[in-house]
């Protein structure tokens, strides 16, 4: 990304070449991380309080996810980047010409853009974490303007002239964008924010290189005790492709309304319905009981997800997420 940013920033946004770091392109990254984050960049979050800077963005170095920090080392949530954006987007040029349509994130992702899509009266889907999810979505969506995200820092869109589910450049761009409409710094924006929707807090616990066979056990437990209902939608079948046109893009297509709601059904990956668009069976992979989710009182909910690694071991993780109202006194807590 290094090339990409610095003929954005430096050549078009006249921002001193100085203020660009680890831009040159190396085969190791520089031995940086490749995935930003506040745990594995804290030396950046350093680095902006001890410079006193405005704002500090942190790119990987395939140019997917990026890090938003503000003053004093204040951390932007990938899930608010992804609300905040949806909220604002009629600042943005790229919105100007494409009005924003729906949001599509993944379940991982917290539920503060779903606020914003209530708000907004705008289309809001969520997807199982990974490409083969992601992308069936991103296919139709090509005539309309839709925003993704995901909680591991990355955001991007959709529409007729730019396709990118993950492209930090763009979130870059879209955060400046708002920054200059608002005339406002990274943290006022996200309070004004918190204090209009509220504040969604999403914690992530990891434990790793688990017995494969033993997660499978454990999860199968879930299945077994927590479910979730399915929603009425409208399915077409078109020999081995399934068609969801729950965004209307084709209005002659004759639909079938298929009922879902009257049994619980466990959110695993047979069960998973698409947010729409085109979903090939050849998409979808042979793994089970990959993700649940456990709504609770209040909006705060408990996502498990079974992530697998390279050498048949697999990692579990949990999602823990709390919401705040716009009123309540814990809203401008620290992140930590």
């Amino acid at each position: 990304t290094g090339p990409v940013v610095l003929d954005i920033l430096r050549n078009r946004l006249k921002v001193p070449e100085k203020n660009i770091l680890n831009k040159d392109s190396l085969e190791d990254f520089g031995s940086l991380p490749a995935d930003p984050n506040p745990a594995s960049r804290e030396d950046f979050l350093e680095f902006i309080i001890e410079n006193k800077s405005d704002i500090g963005i942190v790119i990987g170095p395939d140019g997917s996810r990026c890090l938003i920090v503000g003053e004093n080392g204040f951390v932007v949530s990938p899930s608010d980047t992804l609300a905040v954006i949806a909220d604002q987007c009629k600042c943005i040029p790229f919105f100007q010409e494409n009005p924003l349509k729906g949001i599509v994130c993944s379940i991982c992702t917290s539920q503060a853009s779903d606020k914003v899509a209530k708000y907004s009266s705008l289309l809001s889907f969520e997807a199982v974490p990974g490409w083969a999810y992601f992308a069936p979505a991103m296919l139709p969506a090509l005539n309309h303007s839709i925003v993704f995200g995901e909680e591991c820092t990355a955001v991007g869109a959709s529409s007729c002239s730019y396709c990118g589910d993950k492209d930090a450049v763009w979130t870059l761009l879209a955060w400046l964008s708002i920054l200059a409409n608002a005339k406002k710094s990274v943290n006022e924006v996200l309070m004004e924010h918190w204090k209009k929707f509220g504040r969604n807090v999403l914690g992530r616990l990891d434990f790793e290189n688990l017995p494969l066979a033993s997660l499978e056990s454990f999860m199968s437990f879930f299945k077994e005790t927590y479910t979730i209902r399915l929603k009425k939608i409208k399915t077409g079948d078109f020999g081995n492709v399934a068609y969801r046109d729950q965004l209307h893009f084709d209005p002659s297509l004759r639909i079938e309304e298929t009922h879902k709601g009257d049994e619980d059904l466990a959110f695993d990956i047979d069960n998973y319905v698409f947010p729409f668009g085109l979903v090939r069976k050849s998409l979808m992979r042979n793994d089970i009981f990959q993700t649940y989710q456990i709504q609770m009182a209040k909006g705060a909910r408990v996502i498990i997800r079974r992530s697998e690694s390279v050498c048949n071991s697999t990692t579990l993780r949990f999602y823990i997420e709390v919401c705040m109202d716009p009123e309540d006194d814990r809203l401008l807590a620290d992140r930590k």
